[in-house]
């Protein structure tokens, strides 16, 4: 969002900045907003997560955990995750009430319940996860870009050890996320959900800490928006309170908002990408049990006919 900056405005927040993101992370949504909530210039550069681009020698030299988003500020500093990402736009710490409502909101992530909703509700995700050759495949690309990368060596190395056991979820589809039980992840963040509501109960709204949307409002929403996405597929739904519900409707109106997530769409959820190629799999798979169909029927009408 353009800003028209003052003599005294500080340069991080009057120059552009690069952010690189992919539409449909949950981490880079909150980055977006969070930019876009406090009018800082930024350009967005898209990073493939299915291209696995993320492993890239370029992105790992700007980030070398792998961690999508990233941003790089018009002073050359590199920010590498999305709470921090969040504080450098605002600028200052974080207060007491808001870091209480961060380290709660940051306990669970809403990408584990959707993963593991998407495990339990679409087939090919499943197939996805428990690919041993899916392994192999990450593990031969991360060893050529570590051969030939030596000045990436040792990033690469770790990432080689992070890469599970045969069986298990490959590395480049964030591991951390299988590891935990569907029904663990759905209270947990039902506890938070809860928590909120408590919350905008106790402080009359219409946000979490009274009348100023605040930093914890970004990451809240954008929480809240995934969760909604998830109770979509019916796996482990998470209830909404009435008030949760007339919050989040408040917040789909602020622009920044329809910026960073609303404008995008059914594409700012990764289970949306996984649906369309869950379905397009199975288009794929039918229509070839339906060629498979037809060429025994014409290997058996010839047989008929030569007898």
């Amino acid at each position: 969002m353009p800003v028209t900056c003052a003599a005294a405005s500080p340069p991080s927040i009057c120059s552009d900045a690069v952010l690189f993101d992919t539409v449909n992370s949950y981490y880079a949504g909150i980055a977006r907003m969070a930019l876009e909530e406090r009018g800082v210039r930024f350009t967005s550069q898209y990073v493939s997560m299915p291209s696995m681009e993320q492993l890239a020698p370029w992105y790992m030299r700007l980030s070398p955990a792998g961690q999508i988003p990233a941003l790089r500020t018009a002073a050359g500093e590199t920010v590498t995750d999305s709470r921090s990402i969040v504080s450098w736009a605002y600028g200052t710490d974080e207060t007491p009430n808001e870091k209480e409502l961060l380290d709660l909101l940051y306990a669970e992530c809403p990408g584990s319940l959707a993963f593991l909703t998407g495990e339990a509700t679409l087939r090919l995700l499943k197939v996805m996860v428990r690919s041993p050759a899916k392994r192999l495949m990450l593990t031969r690309k991360i060893r050529r870009l570590q051969s030939e990368n030596p000045d990436l060596h040792d990033i690469y190395e770790k990432k080689l050890a992070a890469t599970p056991s045969p069986g298990s979820a490959p590395a480049a589809m964030s591991a951390k996320h299988f590891t935990k039980s569907l029904s663990d992840v759905q209270a947990r963040i039902q506890a938070t959900v809860d928590r909120l509501d408590a919350q905008l109960e106790r402080n009359g709204g219409p946000w979490l800490l009274g009348a100023s949307f605040c930093r914890a409002d970004v990451v809240a929403v954008a929480q809240l928006q995934w969760v909604q996405r998830c109770n979509e597929y019916g796996a482990a739904p998470v209830v909404l309170p009435e008030g949760v519900r007339a919050y989040l409707a408040r917040a789909r109106e602020r622009p920044s908002f329809q910026a960073a997530i609303g404008q995008h769409g059914e594409a700012a959820f990764a289970l949306t990408m996984i649906r369309d190629k869950n379905a397009a799999a199975g288009r794929l798979l039918g229509g070839l049990g339906l060629a498979a169909a037809v060429c025994g029927a014409a290997v058996v009408i010839r047989r008929a006919g030569a007898s």
